[in-house]
């Protein structure tokens, strides 16, 4: 079965849909980096698919990709509120408690969502 892709103003979700959304637009619903930017019509479309029921997948790849993009937006804002922009990610920071309460904090954000969302393995 071939992909369809349609423009957001014109989709309306039904509840026999199965929608897949692109990690960015996760992102930008349930991780702003700020919050004055995030996008109306992803949180509409989000608003509709739930009223809807439509089915939300999710691959354990974008799960992966989720906590990843997140822990980094992190390490980034963590490199520049200490003033060392050298800092290594696996060396420096994940030793820290700013990362465990990040993750833990992320890891929060999965499992909150994942009641709407079902979680697809990848073999």
């Amino acid at each position: 079965m071939k992909a369809k892709i349609i423009p957001l103003d014109s989709f309306s979700p039904e509840p026999s849909h199965k929608i897949l959304l692109d990690t960015n637009i996760l992102i930008n619903l349930f991780y702003p980096t700020n919050f004055e930017s995030v996008s109306d019509k992803y949180a509409t479309l989000y608003k509709k698919l739930l009223t809807q029921k439509s089915q939300l997948l999710i691959s354990s790849v974008q799960v992966s990709e989720f906590i990843n993009k997140c822990i980094r937006i992190q390490f980034n804002l963590y490199k520049e509120q200490i003033g060392c922009p050298n800092l290594n990610f696996k060396k420096d920071y994940r030793s820290t408690d700013e990362y465990r309460n990040e993750m833990n904090a992320i890891l929060d954000i999965i499992k909150t969502q994942n009641y709407h969302i079902l979680t697809l393995s990848v073999s």
